[in-house]
């Protein structure tokens, strides 16, 4: 498990959440042959990688998307979707075009508070291959 960038507070919780370590990815600090050989050995001995970004996932410098295009890796990405139906729909989509350069695996929407229903959330509106919800827990 990996966290984009130099972040001190967010590893802390994907460990407890994951039960696994998480190492920061971050080509600014460490440079790309350092990020590619992490990546390299985690792969040896995990079916998956995971990767969390930074911020948005085209904000900054080195962003997620910066870095999975680099890496030519994939992006899933999950959207507070609160309130949200068809509106989700059209983010997705944006998400989806604002740069052709990025494989967007996936994009699903994280309700909070109450679970209204979603209905038709992006598949008219989206072209994302795998896109959805998040199952509410309330």
């Amino acid at each position: 498990m990996f966290k984009c960038g130099p972040d001190f507070l967010d590893p802390q919780w994907l460990r407890l959440a994951s039960g696994q370590p998480v190492h920061a990815l971050d080509r600014w600090m460490n440079g790309e042959v350092d990020v590619r050989a992490r990546l390299f050995q985690a792969a040896q001995s995990n079916d998956v990688l995971l990767i969390e970004g930074v911020m948005g996932l085209f904000d900054g410098a080195n962003s997620a998307a910066e870095l999975a295009k680099s890496l030519g890796i994939s992006a899933v990405v999950v959207v507070d979707a609160s309130a949200m139906a068809a509106t989700f729909g059209a983010i997705a989509h944006g998400l989806q075009h604002y740069d052709p350069g990025l494989q967007l695996a996936g994009c699903a929407g994280q309700p909070r508070g109450h679970c209204p229903p979603r209905v038709r959330c992006c598949a008219a509106a989206c072209a994302t291959p795998h896109c959805g919800w998040a199952r509410c827990t309330r």
